[in-house]
């Protein structure tokens, strides 16, 4: 649900070898590690969530095999680290208003693997404080899609044989 969706809060430290993640409508994934603000009714301005545990390096999704992250319609994702995918890191295909902020994405294998895939999105776009690096494919892909997309964030080592450090193709 939109107005209300769902915040999962994923450990600082926790590692997960060759699970994808695949967000559903509305919800909101989170890792420690890393500065997190979030609406709560009735006050005027965002709160920060506290930490749940003493640990400090994100939390990391590692050797997946196929895309790591799949985002869904006004879904968030952020706060990790994304190593070694054989697809994707993080994808959004025909949804609108997702989110990915405050990733690290280091390594994608494979001409088809990038490091963020955006293919026929619309809304607005958050993609803020990235860190993209060591990408086979494209660093950052856009795809068709009306979507007005905000990226920041850095992106290093993509260089031959790597792809494009940036490719928008098709878009209204």
């Amino acid at each position: 649900d939109p107005v209300d969706p769902d915040i999962i809060f994923v450990h600082a430290d926790s590692v997960y070898d060759n699970i994808p993640v695949v967000l559903n409508d509305g919800e909101v994934i989170l890792g420690e590690g890393v500065p997190h603000f979030i609406d709560v009714a009735g006050l005027a301005n965002p709160i920060p969530l506290p930490r749940a545990t003493a640990g400090v390096n994100r939390p990391l999704l590692q050797n997946t095999i196929g895309d790591a992250v799949t985002l869904a319609n006004n879904s968030e994702f952020s706060g990790f680290s994304i190593v070694n995918t054989t697809g994707t890191a993080i994808s959004a295909i025909g949804v609108t208003n997702p989110s990915a902020n405050r990733n690290i994405i280091d390594t994608t294998n494979g001409p088809t693997s990038h490091g963020i895939f955006l293919q026929n999105i619309t809304g607005l776009a958050l993609f803020e404080d990235n860190e993209i690096s060591n990408i086979d494919g494209n660093a950052f892909f856009v795809q068709g899609g009306t979507a007005n997309i905000v990226y920041s964030g850095s992106i290093t080592n993509v260089t031959p044989p790597h792809g494009f450090a940036v490719l928008i193709e098709n878009n209204g």
